[in-house]
């Protein structure tokens, strides 16, 4: 189910200031932005991306890292997962939207860590 590891990203309050300072402090090129989201491609094709947080902040953007793993079928994924006791945000049946090129579905790991999948959008 799990094909790989999508994107690591940063909640930030000051995203936009945050991305700027990835790209001219560490010298890492924005290669695509969505309304409050930055993303970067590392030369070795691993992405990360700084997500800004909005006001007030919701459960899942209080915290600050997210892993968000690459899976080919999210509708299949998640009714898999819930199966299995899986806890989703905010439910099972209303966790995957759309957030750029991407779907996306947010779950707990046992430890309460907000995890996401992620599906490319099919053009």
């Amino acid at each position: 189910m799990i094909k790989g590891l999508s994107v690591a990203y940063i909640h930030s309050a000051q995203g936009e200031k945050l991305a700027q300072w990835y790209t001219k402090t560490l010298g890492v090129p924005i290669e695509a932005s969505f309304g409050d989201w930055s993303e970067f491609r590392m030369p070795s094709g691993s992405r990360f991306a700084v997500d800004q947080t909005s006001t007030p902040q919701s459960v899942v953007e209080k915290q600050p890292i997210v892993l968000s793993f690459a899976v080919d079928e999210i509708h299949k994924a998640v009714k898999d997962l819930a199966a299995k006791g899986v806890k989703f945000y905010p439910s099972a049946d209303k966790t995957i939207f759309e957030a750029g090129p991407s779907l996306v579905a947010t779950f707990q790991d046992l430890d309460g860590n907000w995890v996401q999948l992620n599906q490319k959008k099919r053009e």
